[in-house]
């Protein structure tokens, strides 16, 4: 009996044995397949040129080919706000401290004093720095060093947040002064300066950047019934919107999150199961890359896509331990593609506006419709983009106008008209992303 009993724990012994290694080699073979495919993919992104770690990624951030590289003109703009000392100066003033924001012309501003005195006087070196780099206008690349990670000093980008409210606080008091000439420099220079840093190649620089278009739009949605501006200005300005190409900055931050990745998988990421991260990863910001090569509508609904994969493979038990580093790791980027789709609305809409007061001007009246814009009054976007078309839909924007206000708007990301109430947060909510022309203070 006893000897039955080893003989059958001899048996279970050797069948453990070969279940282990069957499993073992099931696993190595797994495993080095998985890196195959993994190496096979990293070899073909660097041969598009896209880059892969932080090293590669400081060299992809570069000024563009053909623009002028006016990083230093931006820095000692940027050095010289958000320090304590500077943050005294304009604690109490509307955009930087907690108390109101600007007034409209026509409206008493009980700070309007207070603000052209600070403007002038104690804001004057930052203005003199700040008015150099936008006259000069070019892309920068500031001294970021990506090789860092997650802890890649952004700080210069940042700032540049603060260079765009001292413009914009100078618009309205401007605005007030009844000083259209130094309205529309103003608002030229933060377009400028939005243009600036549309190279970023990560999320949260793409951020500050579609920030700073956001508040110039705004700007420019205000203070525009209140100004008089010939054709050719408000073809400048038309010029200024079509020259944005959100979309592919978008793509070209997606592809520096990428390589931020992978640098951070390195060490994220268990060891047995990084090539299954680093695959999951290139294949979703892959298809996030391709997505932005396409039409809005078509990049909306493709992301879309990605963001559901990403939800799908992460409910799974068994990924949180095979796919934890892109777990921890994988940016929310949706939110970052619905601000710019915001933006792309706000962009379309703005100039279909400015075409329809440049055939007002022509003609005498308004165009009754969008399809009645005379295609001179339109400037077209990146890749001849037809401006009067929502970038959510890929239907015409919107019209509503009465004698009071033009408005111009996308349906948004609900895809259902609101009323036609452009807003003017970054997050619209129930609110249609456009611009908004009050005509009243224009007769």
């Amino acid at each position: 009996m006893k000897r039955e009993r080893m003989s059958l724990l001899l048996k279970l012994l050797v069948l453990f044995s070969v279940v282990a290694a069957v499993g073992v080699g099931f696993l190595t073979v797994r495993s080095f397949t998985q890196r195959s495919t993994a190496a096979s993919m990293k070899a073909a992104l660097r041969a598009s040129g896209s880059p892969l770690s932080g090293e590669e990624l400081n060299e992809f951030y570069r000024v563009p080919a053909g623009e002028t590289d006016t990083t230093q003109l931006w820095l000692n703009a940027t050095r010289q706000v958000g320090t304590d000392a500077f943050n005294q100066k304009v604690i109490r003033l509307p955009m930087f401290g907690p108390g109101p924001m600007p007034v409209l012309p026509g409206v008493e501003w009980p700070q309007l004093d207070e603000c052209r005195t600070a403007l002038a006087t104690t804001l004057d070196a930052e203005m003199k720095a700040v008015r150099i780099a936008v006259a000069a206008g070019g892309r920068v690349r500031f001294p970021v060093d990506f090789r860092d990670g997650v802890g890649a000093e952004l700080t210069d980008t940042a700032r540049m947040r603060f260079l765009i409210r001292l413009l914009a606080l100078d618009c309205y008091v401007a605005g007030h002064d009844h000083d259209s000439e130094r309205v529309i420099a103003n608002i030229r220079g933060m377009f400028a300066m939005s243009d600036a840093i549309a190279a970023e190649p990560c999320l949260v620089s793409q951020l500050v950047r579609l920030s700073l278009f956001g508040i110039t739009v705004r700007t420019l949605q205000d203070l525009f019934p209140h100004c008089r501006w010939s054709d050719q200005e408000l073809a400048a300005i038309q010029g200024d919107l079509a020259r944005a190409d959100l979309r592919a900055d978008l793509q070209r931050a997606v592809i520096g999150e990428q390589a931020r990745m992978m640098d951070m998988l390195k060490t994220a990421a268990p060891d047995y199961f990084r090539a299954d991260n680093e695959i999951l990863a290139m294949e979703l910001y892959g298809g996030i890359v391709d997505a932005c090569e396409k039409p809005w509508a078509d990049c909306l609904a493709d992301c879309e896509q990605v963001s559901t994969r990403l939800d799908e493979v992460w409910s799974r038990k068994s990924s949180k331990v095979r796919y934890s580093g892109v777990g921890l790791l994988f940016p929310a980027f949706m939110d970052v593609v619905e601000v710019a789709a915001i933006n792309e609305a706000r962009r379309r809409a703005a100039s279909v506006a400015l075409g329809m007061i440049r055939q007002e001007m022509h003609a005498g009246k308004l165009p009754a419709s969008l399809d009645q814009i005379t295609p001179a009054f339109l400037e077209a976007g990146p890749g001849q983009v037809v401006m009067t078309i929502d970038p959510y839909t890929g239907a015409p924007l919107k019209l509503r106008q009465s004698d009071a206000a033009i408005a111009i708007y996308s349906v948004g990301s609900d895809r259902k008209s609101n009323a036609g109430r452009p807003g003017s947060g970054e997050h619209e909510g129930e609110i249609d992303p456009g611009f908004l022309l009050e005509r009243l203070a224009r007769k």
